[in-house]
C-alpha cells in the first residue's frame, strides 16, 4: 500500500508548529532570565550580550500594551 503524499498546506502547519514551539520556548527562557535580573538570583557566567537579547526577544515577542505572546 502506497503512503499518501502530505500536501503543502499540511507541511506548512508543521513547520509552522515546530517553529511556533522553538520560539516560545525561547521567550519563555529569556523572561525567566531576565526575572532572575530583576531579583538578583542571575547565575554565573551571564554576560551582558545574553541579558541584552532576553530583552530583545521579549521585547519582540511580547505586546508592549496588551502584555500577551503575540506567537501564540
Amino acid at each position: 500500500m502506497r503512503h499518501k503524499k502530505k500536501g503543502p498546506c499540511l507541511l506548512l502547519y508543521s513547520v509552522y508548529v515546530k517553529l511556533n514551539c522553538y520560539v516560545q520556548e525561547k521567550l519563555e527562557n529569556s523572561v525567566a532570565l531576565l526575572e532572575q535580573f530583576k531579583n538578583g538570583t542571575l547565575p554565573g557566567g551571564v554576560s551582558d550580550r545574553e541579558l541584552w537579547e532576553a530583552l530583545k526577544v521579549k521585547q519582540v515577542g511580547i505586546h508592549y500594551i496588551l502584555l500577551y505572546c503575540i506567537f501564540s
